[in-house]
């Protein structure tokens, strides 16, 4: 919230499109913010298993495990963004808002930990390739946007 308030200090129209609805009013009680619904996964996965391993496996349960749910969460966050025009997003835990704002080419802010948003890095673990030990390396990631 402290992001959303200073950008609106700064003359900026903010409008909170969140995941969990339950304790928003509480939240935002006299604050002035529009508030919409964020795209969300229902559909549960019980062959998953109970619980997530990682990253990547709480994303399978939410929309990744297969194409067609991906791409219908993507067509949602595209819908908002075709009619709210935004100028910036700046999301949190937002993975598919983050991905449909790229594709729509939307100028995005990442905000988080790096659980969910790696550093931008030249990685270079170490793999054990039969029985040989080899190091591989690839690009490093190039984030959307950084804000400064």
């Amino acid at each position: 919230m402290p992001v959303a308030r200073k950008l609106r200090e700064m003359g900026h129209e903010v409008i909170l499109i969140v995941r969990e609805l339950h304790d928003m009013e509480t939240l935002l009680r006299g604050q002035g913010f529009a508030l919409l619904q964020a795209p969300i996964w229902l559909r549960s996965h019980p062959e998953l298993g109970q619980s997530p391993l990682n990253y990547s496996d709480i994303l399978a349960r939410h929309g990744y495990l297969a194409a067609e749910g991906l791409m219908s969460l993507m067509r949602a966050w595209l819908g908002l963004w075709s009619l709210l025009r935004p100028d910036l997003i700046v999301a949190e835990y937002a993975p598919t808002a983050l991905l449909s704002a790229r594709a729509a080419a939307v100028p995005a802010v990442m905000l988080g930990t790096g659980f969910y948003s790696p550093p931008s890095l030249r990685l270079c673990p170490i793999c054990v390739l039969g029985k040989r030990r080899r190091k591989v390396c690839w690009p490093p990631l190039t984030p959307i946007c950084w804000a400064s």
